[in-house]
């Protein structure tokens, strides 16, 4: 007996079987769009909850320091300045742009805004269109680098051709902030400053700039001594070789403040001759600031700093100076304690010059917070 297997009936309005997995499969395919018309397309993602945007009021936490939780963005004066107007729209710089793109801040999230002198301001980042739309006229961006608003030009275009990118590379598109506030000072009004003889090694020089900005040292001096010079200069290194070398430190220190959330950028200046130091020994001297020299004669620090020193000196401002390995020689120690230094040590093992300056930096700064 034969069988006959005749296919499904097809009612009217209905789908076949071959018919209905076609629309299926047509349903999940994500849709083409015109420049890649026949490749399949990634699917995009679901849209996230944009981040509140924040006012002055949470830029700061409830001790005065900046709030952790926002971005920070450092554009030097005059960038940003107490003058610049709420709703006023500035242009990032190139290295800022790119330290955005790396920790990934998505457009109209909130930033924190320092110019490295205590001033702060609360803004938004603007979408790359939005931000090419105010990129109107360069001749008035690199004069002042605010744009009030307005614009009504287009991204220029690039002065020399760019290399040919790699397809997963995105686009290079301007960014830009727009205060959502008026900008506040939170600078303090004195701070301690440090003149070491930076070791030649880069990496130790390196890491002393490092640590003294974090732990809070408002200026940093490379000085030249009679067994080290190194590095702040001198007949051993070139001029060119100490600007560059001067340079970098200084992109440390804009590095570390934004690490340890302090609002104001250290000065990180190279004295190359012994007789600036001792002058400006004698003017924080005469300020009625305390000298501390660094000495294995001296008294001891903590004891120094617990007492509040002798005569007067109290602890604001301030000069910390501390010497190459081995110290500085009798001489230097003579110059230093006839322009008004006090001899200190920090207990009586040996450390090493950029160890030394950094503890001895932040004893000063953890009585000077315990005092306030």
């Amino acid at each position: 007996m034969a069988v006959a297997f005749l296919p499904h009936p097809v009612l009217p309005g209905t789908l076949s079987s071959a018919d209905h997995l076609l629309s299926r499969r047509l349903q999940a395919a994500p849709t083409p769009c015109c420049r890649c018309a026949g490749r399949r397309a990634r699917p995009l993602p679901p849209p996230q909850a944009l981040p509140p945007v924040a006012t002055a009021a949470t830029a700061t936490s409830d001790y005065g320091t900046p709030n952790s939780s926002l971005e920070r963005v450092y554009l030097p004066p005059p960038l940003l300045t107490l003058a610049t107007p709420e709703g006023a729209t500035v242009l990032l710089p190139a290295a800022e742009a790119a330290h955005l793109r790396a920790r990934r801040v998505r457009p109209l999230a909130s930033v924190l805004l320092f110019n490295g002198t205590g001033t702060l301001a609360v803004a938004v980042l603007l979408p790359p269109s939005e931000a090419a739309y105010f990129v109107a006229d360069l001749a008035s961006v690199a004069a002042t680098g605010v744009l009030d608003g307005g614009g009504g030009g287009s991204c220029p275009p690039p002065s020399a051709p760019r290399r040919r990118q790699r397809r997963r590379d995105p686009p290079l598109l301007p960014s830009a902030v727009r205060l959502t506030a008026p900008p506040f000072d939170v600078s303090p009004s004195d701070g301690l400053t440090a003149a070491v003889a930076l070791p030649a090694a880069p990496a130790s020089a390196d890491w002393a700039v490092e640590k003294l900005t974090e732990v809070g040292v408002a200026r940093i001096i490379a000085i030249p001594t009679a067994r080290a010079a190194g590095a702040a200069g001198g007949p051993s290194v070139a001029a060119a070789s100490v600007a560059a070398r001067a340079d970098r430190w200084r992109r440390l220190a804009v590095a570390a403040t934004k690490q340890s959330l302090r609002p104001v950028v250290p000065d990180v200046d190279v004295s190359p001759v012994w007789a600036d130091v001792l002058v400006l020994v004698a003017a924080t001297a005469d300020r009625g600031e305390a000298v501390w020299v660094a000495d294995v004669e001296g008294v001891e620090l903590g004891a120094f700093l617990v007492s509040r020193g002798g005569g007067g000196v109290g602890l604001r401002g301030g000069m910390l100076l501390v010497g190459p390995e081995g110290g500085f020689t009798p001489g230097e120690v003579e110059d230093l304690v006839r322009a008004g230094g006090v001899l200190v040590r920090l207990g009586g093992g040996r450390l090493r010059v950029e160890t030394a300056a950094v503890a001895a930096a932040a004893a000063i700064m953890m009585v000077r917070c315990a005092d306030t």
